[in-house]
């Protein structure tokens, strides 16, 4: 799909969003104290999934060597579709 056409389908709520970061831990420590975002679910190793409400972001740590896009929207191709 190129940039700027439109998508085919409409948009109701967005479960979570993926938040690469270097430290889970102190940015959980972080999103709690500043927006009040509170753990909900733990994987091991990661993510952990924090939030308030229907509002989820999922903290995972930024793999070591690896560039990081600036500024662009990433959108990956694991969605759920719910009826």
């Amino acid at each position: 799909m190129g940039r700027g056409k439109a998508m085919n389908f409409s948009l109701k709520r967005i479960d979570h969003v993926e938040v690469y970061v270097g430290d889970i831990a102190e940015e959980a420590g972080w999103y709690e104290r500043v927006l009040g975002l509170k753990e909900i679910l733990r994987w091991d190793p990661e993510p952990v999934m924090i939030g308030v409400g229907s509002t989820k972001l999922a903290l995972f740590r930024k793999q070591a060597g690896k560039a990081q896009a600036e500024g662009e929207l990433a959108i990956s191709s694991g969605c759920r579709i719910s009826p």
